[in-house]
């Protein structure tokens, strides 16, 4: 084994003709452009879904609890907030808040105009949590109940449809029976890049709802849940489900927005479909170079044979001089993969139209284990194709094998 790793690292570093210095030059080259190219890929889409799942989460929570057959119309099945309803919620594992909301439809009519709004009343800061960093101008609205025009948060397009801007008083009509108008001042605008959310959604204190609805502060319409991660995100709304009484109704983030998970599955097909070509491309490269490196060793491999050495052991050297090969190729491609990814982590220099992509620059995650599986599986199944053109050292016959020229 000493011999034959020994003997493929002196061929590997001193090719004898400047054709294997080509040849093993390019081989390194596509493995490590292959890497390269399926590491960018994964951490682009990855950090891509993250970036597009958290904003959605922001608008609503990984699980939203309401009594079966809520409309959110002109009125509402109020939830009592007990222990009894909390305490199983606060139970379960990976649960990281529990917000009482209410959700309601309305009018928002400007000096200038009027627009259709889903409002959503919130009661406590953490519902804020990811509107935060979104403010463009002025403030949260302040949760504590107060006499006056009550202060909401609407979006940059909503300002920008109805001419509204910080400080300006609007009204807000209600499609209640009969119709309710309430007026409110604009605390702040916020900008998220989903066009969908930013075009209706409008967030207010819980006690302009509540007193629309005459319903009191231990009352809401639906309670919103935040996990840690999205992990089993499936088996966690099962787990809920059996644990509150049959007339609630408990929908994940997935089923209340099927249509936006599904677009960000499609982008792992393409994600697979790079992965696959890029190992097909690796595959053929390594299997082409390790056919040109046993032919031009042809008198190499008749000489060695005539001197004592069998072909399992030739077989070996050929398949470490492939490992030095790929190795070479993954490590080079590490560095220009993550290295790429680590400039745009910090410096974000790739940009995005966030009106077609929902973010302001190309986004990056670091799913290391995913990462370590890419370089170990190039590696063995690489190697595990080479032995298809090493095969060829069988047949050199030793009378052959000196003769050739």
């Amino acid at each position: 084994m000493l011999f034959t790793r020994f003997f493929a690292l002196r061929l590997f570093l001193n090719p004898s003709q400047s054709i294997s210095r080509l040849v093993v030059g390019l081989a390194i080259a596509s493995i490590a452009l292959g890497v390269a190219v399926m590491e960018i890929s994964i951490g682009v889409v990855n950090g891509f879904e993250s970036a597009i799942q958290e904003k959605i989460i922001g608008f609503g929570s990984h699980l939203k609890v309401y009594p079966i057959g809520e409309e959110e119309q002109d009125s509402v099945s109020p939830i009592h907030l007990s222990q009894d309803l909390l305490n199983p919620l606060w139970e379960v594992s990976r649960v990281k808040g529990v917000y009482p909301v209410m959700n309601t439809y309305a009018l928002l009519q400007s000096s200038t105009g009027l627009d259709g709004i889903s409002l959503k009343g919130v009661a406590d800061t953490g519902s804020f949590t990811f509107f935060k960093p979104l403010i463009v101008e002025g403030n949260s609205p302040d949760l504590s109940p107060k006499e006056g025009p009550c202060p909401i948060l609407i979006s940059k397009k909503q300002s920008l449809r109805l001419s509204l801007k910080v400080g300006d008083k609007a009204k807000l009509y209600f499609l209640t029976d009969p119709p309710k108008i309430r007026p409110i001042i604009i605390s702040g605008i916020y900008e998220s890049g989903l066009g969908e959310f930013d075009a209706v959604q409008v967030l207010a204190p819980i006690y302009l709802t509540r007193k629309l609805f005459h319903l009191s502060d231990e009352e809401c319409s639906a309670l919103e849940i935040r996990l840690n991660n999205m992990e089993d995100l499936p088996k966690i709304t099962d787990q809920i489900r059996t644990q509150l009484p049959y007339y609630w109704e408990v929908n994940s983030i997935e089923d209340l927005y099927p249509e936006m998970f599904a677009w960000l599955q499609l982008q792992h097909q393409n994600v697979d479909f790079i992965l696959l070509l890029m190992v097909a491309i690796a595959i053929i490269n390594m299997c082409s170079v390790l056919l040109i490196l046993i032919l031009e060793r042809t008198r190499t491999i008749g000489l060695l044979k005539a001197l004592g050495a069998n072909s399992f052991q030739l077989l070996n050297i050929f398949l470490w001089q492939g490992g030095f090969m790929i190795g070479t190729g993954l490590a080079l491609g590490n560095i220009l993969g993550l290295g790429l990814l680590m400039i745009q982590n910090f410096t974000g220099w790739m940009k995005l139209d966030q009106e077609n992509y929902f973010l302001t620059e190309v986004p990056v995650a670091w799913p290391w284990e995913t990462f370590g599986w890419i370089n170990l599986s190039l590696l063995v199944i690489c190697l595990l194709f080479l032995l298809i053109p090493a095969r060829l050292i069988f047949n050199i016959k030793i009378v052959n094998a000196l003769r050739f020229d």
